[in-house]
C-alpha cells in the first residue's frame, strides 16, 4: 500500500455506526464471474473471505492461489510459490491468474475484503472491464481502481500480458492510472465513480450500501461483534501490528464500541508492548501520546469487564 493510502486511512473514521447487512436468503447467481483470492500468509482469513463471498453469491468458478495443500469444497486450489514480498503479489495477479479464468470476468478478493451484500450486485457491473473502489486521495479523473476487491474482465487481464504493460507495483495503480489511458484507447471500459461507489468501499465514507469492501480498517462496518474474535484468530500476527489494524482500533474507539476495541487490543497486545500500542493509536488518531494513553486505559477497563 502506498504512503498516500496509508495517510488517508485515518480519514475513514466513522461518523456513525454501520450495522452489518442481513444476508439474503437466496444467493445471487454469477455464472459469468470467477471468484479469485491470492494469499500465502493469511490462509485461514483468506478462506473466510472466500466462504463469505460464496455465501452471498453462486459464482461460475472459485480459485484460491496459495502455497499450501488446502481442500475447500467447490474451490480450485492452485499451488504457487510463497509470496515473500508485496511486489510479488502484483506479478502473480498480472501474470499467473488469467490462464485459469474461463468466465468473462473475475472478482478479485483478499483476506481483508470480500462480498458483504449480494443484494447490491448489479448485472450492469459486467459492462465494465474494471471496477474497484474510488480513491478519494487523487484529484483527477482516474480515481476508480482499488484492486483488493475488484471486478476485472478476462479480456482486460489477457491484454495486460502484453510486453508493453510490464508488471509494476502496486498493480492496481499501474492498471488504473499508469496504463489506463492506453487501455481506454484500445476500448477497455473503467467504471464511473457512481458505479464504483455502489460496488465497493476502501478509503473514506461509503455513499451507501456496497457489494463488497476492502481494508482491515473497514471491518467495523461489516462484521458483527460476536464474530470478531474468531476472525482475529485467523489473522497472521503481521496483520495485527499493521497501520490498518491500528486504524481499525481507532474506528472502534471513535465510535465508542469499547468491547470490540478490547477484543482487538487483546489480540494486538500479544505482539505489541504498551508503548507500541500507545504510539500506534496516537499515529492514526493524530493525537498526542497522553490522549492515546487515556484511550488505551479506557479499553483496558473494558477488557477487565469482559474477562
Amino acid at each position: 500500500m502506498t504512503d498516500v493510502r496509508l495517510a488517508s486511512l485515518a480519514q475513514s473514521r466513522p461518523l456513525e455506526r454501520a450495522d452489518p447487512p442481513t444476508a439474503p436468503s437466496v444467493r445471487r447467481r454469477l455464472d459469468d464471474v470467477t471468484l479469485c483470492c491470492i494469499d500465502t500468509l493469511h490462509h485461514e482469513a483468506a478462506l473466510h473471505a472466500i466462504r463469505q463471498s460464496r455465501a452471498a453469491c453462486d459464482f461460475g468458478a472459485a480459485l484460491f492461489l496459495t502455497d499450501q495443500e488446502i481442500r475447500e469444497d467447490a474451490v480450485d486450489v492452485i499451488r504457487i510459490e510463497t509470496i515473500d514480498r508485496v511486489e510479488d503479489y502484483s506479478r502473480v495477479i498480472l501474470r499467473e491468474v488469467v490462464p485459469h479464468i474461463r468466465t468473462s470476468h473475475v472478482l478479485v478478493i483478499q483476506w481483508d475484503g470480500y462480498v458483504v451484500d449480494g443484494r447490491m450486485w448489479d448485472p450492469g457491473f459486467l459492462a465494465f472491464d474494471y471496477i474497484g473502489a474510488v480513491w478519494p486521495f487523487h484529484d483527477d479523473h482516474h480515481r476508480v481502481g482499488n484492486g483488493g476487491f475488484s471486478l476485472r474482465s478476462r479480456r482486460l487481464m489477457a491484454a495486460l500480458l502484453a510486453p508493453e504493460f510490464p508488471v509494476r507495483h502496486p498493480e492496481d495503480e499501474a492498471v488504473c492510472r499508469v496504463y489506463r489511458p492506453e487501455l481506454e484507447a484500445r476500448g477497455f471500459r473503467f467504471a464511473d465513480e457512481a458505479t464504483a461507489e455502489r460496488f465497493s468501499v476502501e478509503v473514506g465514507q461509503p455513499a451507501g450500501p456496497t457489494f463488497g469492501f476492502h481494508g482491515l480498517f473497514n471491518l467495523w462496518r461489516f462484521i458483527p461483534a460476536v464474530e470478531l474474535p474468531a476472525f482475529l484468530e485467523r489473522v497472521d500476527p503481521r496483520g495485527l501490528i499493521s497501520t490498518s489494524a491500528f486504524t481499525l482500533l481507532a474506528n472502534y474507539v471513535v465510535s465508542r464500541r469499547w468491547q470490540e476495541a478490547a477484543v482487538l487490543l487483546r489480540r494486538m497486545s500479544i505482539h505489541l508492548d504498551r508503548a507500541a500500542q500507545v504510539q500506534g493509536l496516537a499515529a492514526v488518531l493524530q493525537s498526542d501520546l497522553e490522549q492515546a494513553e487515556r484511550r488505551i486505559e479506557r479499553i483496558d477497563r473494558e477488557m477487565g469487564a469482559i474477562g
